[in-house]
């Protein structure tokens, strides 16, 4: 199973789009209520390919990275600030573990609530995605489409796991 360090590496963390008429979990609403910021993207996309560096150098990371996507948020954010090499990365990007992990799900799930909003079904799935962050998107598409197609291109050049 190949694992992609982009969207993937942190969108593990709590991704799973609630499901529609439920009430949002805690880690949902706290995803839902964060706000992006194109300073914490560009910031999250360089501690991405700084991981996805570290990742290829080292493929047992992979492993101390799965580790990372159980239990609820607090406990995934405290598993990746135990994999010293890429809390180090998050933190030399400038960023927390909890701004990097926060940043990257909420990105994830704004883009394809947004992207499913322009479907052919229209509204789509939004449950745990605020009308901030969705606005966010659609201000700032072009620039976002440029950072989510790096984050996929890290994808593409994964070392088996």
């Amino acid at each position: 199973m190949r694992a992609t360090t982009g969207l993937l590496i942190l969108t593990t963390i709590g991704v799973g789009a609630p499901a529609r008429a439920q009430k949002l979990s805690d880690d949902d609403a706290r995803i839902a209520g964060y706000t992006l910021t194109l300073d914490n993207v560009h910031k999250a996309v360089a501690a991405s390919k700084q991981i996805h560096k570290l990742r290829l150098a080292d493929p047992a990371l992979n492993q101390a990275l799965l580790a990372t996507t159980e239990g609820n948020l607090d406990a995934q954010m405290k598993a990746l600030d135990r994999v010293a090499p890429v809390a180090k990365a998050i933190a030399g990007a400038g960023l927390s573990t909890r701004d990097y992990s926060l940043t990257m799900v909420a990105l994830s799930r704004a883009w394809l609530a947004a992207q499913a909003a322009e479907g052919p079904a229209g509204a789509g799935e939004r449950a745990g995605v605020s009308n901030g962050q969705l606005a966010f998107i659609k201000q700032h598409r072009a620039e976002l489409h440029k950072a989510i197609d790096e984050l996929s291109a890290l994808g593409r050049e994964d070392p088996p796991s």
